[in-house]
């Protein structure tokens, strides 16, 4: 008889035991759990604030120049070393391959931009005015699309125009 409650004693006491390291695993792995989606959420709302919108755009085929205006409208001030260095800005007509412009090289195709104010960011509620420099000859009548990729979180806006 003191075998058996000795047993159960024992078994008792291991299950007790393993119960206790099962809740401590449990626990902690959900506070990683926890805090990796805590971490995602910030990220993702520190995202959301920048955001960008082509209020206009339009070309001039004498001298092969494409002319955007971009609102920041989003909440956060973009640097002005990341406006140049980390967007995109990509040209198509319509029904034709899209060109990636790269930024401020000395042949053409290339875009440069100017900032309200000269300062150093491009702050909520600017505009910013880009131009594209093309080839000669590029321009042709028909639609053209103008897409800007902002930096920091890739968000992007197009334009339809038409020559």
């Amino acid at each position: 008889m003191s075998s058996v409650v000795l047993s159960e004693a024992l078994l008792t006491v291991a299950v007790v035991v393993a119960a206790s390291i099962f809740s401590v695993v449990f626990i902690s792995n959900s506070q990683l759990f926890v805090d990796s989606q805590q971490e995602k959420m910030l990220k993702l709302a520190e995202n959301m604030k920048v955001k960008i919108e082509i209020i206009f755009a339009d070309a001039l085929q004498s001298n092969d120049t494409v002319k955007v205006w971009v609102k920041n409208i989003g909440q956060k001030p973009i640097p002005r070393q990341l406006i140049g260095l980390d967007s995109n800005i990509f040209l198509k007509k319509r029904g034709e391959t899209a060109w990636r412009i790269p930024y401020n090289v000395d042949t053409k195709p290339s875009w440069n931009f100017i900032l309200p104010n000269n300062d150093d960011e491009w702050d909520p509620g600017e505009t910013l005015e880009i131009s594209i420099g093309l080839p000669s000859g590029t321009l042709g009548v028909g639609d053209w699309i103008v897409r800007f990729v902002a930096p920091i979180n890739g968000a992007y806006d197009d334009y339809v125009f038409s020559l």
